[in-house]
């Protein structure tokens, strides 16, 4: 929990801190990149929406990890192939990817045996993860800074999308998990 947890913070800190620059630096007037960012953001309100529902079962929730972890991948690599073809796109993706917090709240509180083990681990997970998750828009920065170009730090942004992807499908155990 607290891997995926530090995950999708990275991954919000990532793109709150740095999607107007990958945009305006491929050309984007900053305006506009700065609403492309605001788009992402407000998606992620409706999104919290779709995706509770899907939190019942396990395997519903498999389906809620896989909806935002091909939406943020999907949106990454666009903005890595062809940021200004369609930025609407890519921010609305991304946005939707960024939904994962309420999943992984939805684990957390259906964890623990008792409420002070579910807030342990609550608090554990929590201010780890965004322990690690802090270093995300520094190390994406880093790459930038080190490169000259966006080609690495979203290739890095990617990887980390799919990560987050697999730790959460390993978050939701499949029927034959369970019964092994």
């Amino acid at each position: 929990m607290t891997a995926f947890f530090a995950l999708q913070s990275l991954n919000s800190y990532a793109v709150i801190g740095w999607l107007p620059t990958v945009l305006s630096d491929h050309g984007m007037s900053p305006d506009r990149a700065g609403v492309m960012l605001g788009l992402a953001l407000i998606v992620g309100v409706p999104s919290t929406f779709v995706l509770m529902p899907l939190t019942r079962t396990a395997a519903r929730l498999r389906s809620a990890f896989v909806l935002v972890g091909v939406a943020l991948a999907a949106g990454y690599l666009g903005l890595l192939c062809a940021p200004l073809a369609l930025p609407v796109l890519w921010a609305v993706l991304t946005g939707f990817g960024l939904g994962a917090f309420p999943l992984v709240l939805a684990i957390i509180g259906a964890s623990g045996r008792s409420a002070q083990e579910t807030a342990a681990l609550s608090t554990f997970s929590q201010s780890t993860g965004y322990l690690l998750a802090s270093v995300g828009p520094l190390g994406i920065g880093l790459l930038r800074s080190a490169t000259g170009g966006w080609v690495l730090p979203l290739a890095v942004l990617l990887v980390l999308a799919a990560l987050q992807l697999f730790v959460g499908l390993r978050l939701t155990p499949t029927r034959t998990e369970v019964s092994a």
